[in-house]
């Protein structure tokens, strides 16, 4: 339980966003007791932030020095890393076989199914080249 009571003022603080930039927030002013208990939940929570930071791929410092102290775990840290590289692995979505519509012509097409293409001389049928034949 964290015990607080609420300021009239505002503050200002600045943090280090996802893509490793500079920011600010704004907010407002509480007067927060210092406990025991205070201090071990800010420091989760930092902790946990390094998690998600490292997680979205945000260019966070990871030194030997936190592992080797226990401050950042070493199984979920890679654990994180294993499913980055999975994701980062995995085949992009195919397309759906549908061509995409070309913008609208003064000119009328001719019907598909009397329209003969052929693939150029030097290539032979594949997937991407459609053959029609009447």
């Amino acid at each position: 339980m964290i015990l607080s009571a609420p300021l009239p003022d505002t503050f200002t603080t600045t943090y280090l966003d996802a893509t490793g930039q500079d920011a600010t927030h704004e907010g407002p002013d509480d007067l927060v007791l210092d406990t025991p208990e205070l201090r071990t939940w800010l420091a989760a929570q930092v902790i946990e932030s390094r998690y998600a930071l490292v997680q979205h791929s945000a260019p966070i410092r990871i030194t030997a020095e936190q592992i080797i102290s226990g401050e950042l775990d070493f199984t979920r840290l890679a654990s994180i890393r294993r499913t980055m590289a999975g994701q980062r692995l995995q085949p992009q979505p195919q397309a759906t076989g549908k061509a995409p519509k070309a913008p609208a012509s003064g000119k009328a097409k001719a019907d598909p199914r009397t329209r003969k293409t052929t693939p150029p001389k030097d290539t032979r049928p594949t997937e991407t080249t459609p053959v029609t034949t009447p």
